[in-house]
């Protein structure tokens, strides 16, 4: 399982850091796309998600991708782990492919 090969706790605050400090030491390591990596980290990303906002999997018909639906009374805000973090291993300086800020994002969004 990805949380207990690297050492990732759920419950800690600091996790959604600890996972982009852990993908970036993995893409330095490895060089390249590495879709293994990528997809355990959107699953492990997602359950956080998940986790943290009482959401659900879901199923983006449209995309055919996996969703967290974020339900907070504002209405429902979706979150594509998969899309977040393959577009951080692609580009992690940018601030918008943040995985910390796509999950400010959706605690925003959850204090609505």
């Amino acid at each position: 399982m990805f949380s207990k090969r690297y050492s990732l706790d759920f419950n800690n605050d600091n996790v959604i850091s600890k996972l982009g400090k852990l993908l970036l030491d993995l893409k330095e390591q490895v060089g390249m796309v590495e879709w293994d990596i990528i997809l355990e980290a959107s699953a492990f990303l997602g359950e956080v998600v998940r986790t943290k906002y009482t959401s659900e999997w879901g199923l983006n018909k449209d995309a055919k991708t996996p969703m967290v639906a974020v339900i907070n009374p504002g209405g429902m805000v979706l979150s594509n782990p998969l899309t977040e973090v393959a577009l951080f291993w692609g580009n992690p300086r940018n601030r918008r492919y943040s995985l910390r800020y796509q999950t400010e994002m959706s605690e925003y969004h959850n204090n609505l």
